[in-house]
């Protein structure tokens, strides 16, 4: 109770990454004294609060926010990455790694990073707020730059060589730069968007549509969530146009 109480202060005070803190904190502490003995086995009076979850801040991206952002855009890949994210509806670290081979009988193949899924994109599945297709996006990521990600690099820069793949960082400095230069600025207290919100602004113009969004996140069903977690099952779920 006593901790309890200490993390509703932290709490009502809008402090929910310092309350995340030193409830992790305290576990660890706890379980340290169990091994020394300190406590009895099985006593984590940390453990037992509720874990302190903070609100998400951040607001969404509109098409005509995209859209400007876009213009704004002052290198191929990040045009590239854009238009893929719209298109595709895949998180960052999924689109950095798609590679050309990942291309296969008019197919995208992606093998989800963060939760295993395994779905297939038609290269005609077309976003129509943007009038462009996937098959017309991945043939702009191609370039005079010999290089097996469809995000890559066309600059030879210090460590950086042209055509060695672009990284999750690289992609939201460059979102970031753009949109600012876009004038895009917060209108209240939550946090300007990212690259990631284009995600969601992907699956809304699609849900609109008719298209099975959840699908394309890879969110089927909990059961088939078990089965992309398998790498022993060679299922792909084809999205259906």
């Amino acid at each position: 109770m006593e901790i309890s109480a200490i993390l509703a202060e932290y709490i009502d005070d809008d402090k929910i990454r310092r309350a995340k803190g030193l409830r992790e904190s305290w576990i660890d502490l706890y379980r340290e004294a169990q091994y020394d003995g300190k406590v009895p086995h099985g006593c984590n009076p940390a453990e037992a609060t509720r874990k302190p979850i903070a609100k998400v801040k951040r607001r969404r991206l509109s098409l005509d926010e995209w859209r400007q952002i876009y213009d704004m855009a002052d290198a191929h890949y990040i045009k590239s990455a854009m238009l893929l994210a719209l298109i595709t509806g895949q998180r960052p670290g999924d689109i950095v790694n798609m590679k050309f081979t990942d291309i296969k009988d008019d197919l995208l193949y992606i093998k989800q990073s963060k939760t295993g899924a395994k779905i297939a994109i038609p290269l005609e599945l077309r976003c129509v707020e943007i009038d462009m297709n996937l098959r017309e996006a991945v043939a702009i990521c191609r370039d005079r730059v010999l290089s097996k990600y469809l995000i890559h690099h066309t600059k030879t820069v210090a460590k950086i060589k042209a055509g060695d793949p672009v990284t999750v960082h690289s992609l939201g400095r460059k979102f970031a730069k753009a949109r600012d230069l876009a004038g895009i600025a917060a209108d209240d207290e939550r946090e300007l968007p990212t690259f990631y919100e284009q995600r969601s602004l992907s699956g809304r113009l699609y849900k609109a549509h008719g298209l099975d969004v959840q699908m394309l996140w890879g969110h089927k069903t909990e059961k088939m969530s078990e089965l992309y977690l398998d790498d022993r099952a060679d299922n792909w779920q084809v999205i259906s146009l």
